[in-house]
């Protein structure tokens, strides 16, 4: 397996910027990982905070336990966040991968045509 494909996989299925770090691209490596890891940080954050604001609800008796009811709540706070900013993190997540993805691509090839 060629060099090129090894970076491609790795960005692909692994993290953005793996493939970055076996080509010895160690800078473009942290850059990409720190520029995927903090819009997931916050993607993370949203959810929690909706999960911890529903358990606190579900504690104090204000949604009854009833599955039915408590997916309604669910779909109800999430839509909130998906108004907002949760579709650009997602947004900026895909961007951010796929140009890990492009660029390990290039790097590879001219890692593997200078050998």
């Amino acid at each position: 397996m060629n060099i090129a494909l090894k970076a491609v996989l790795l960005s692909a299925l692994v993290y953005p910027g793996a493939g970055h770090y076996i080509l010895n691209k160690r800078i473009a490596c942290a850059v990409l990982a720190c520029a995927f890891t903090l819009p997931l940080l916050f993607l993370f954050s949203d959810i929690f905070q909706v999960a911890h604001s529903l358990a606190d609800q579900i504690s104090a008796g204000q949604i009854p336990l009833d599955i039915i009811e408590i997916r309604h709540q669910i779909d109800t706070e999430l839509s909130s966040i998906t108004e907002g900013s949760f579709s650009y993190y997602l947004y900026g997540l895909g961007i951010i991968w796929l140009i890990g993805i492009i660029d390990s691509y290039r790097l590879g090839k001219a890692a593997s045509h200078l050998k």
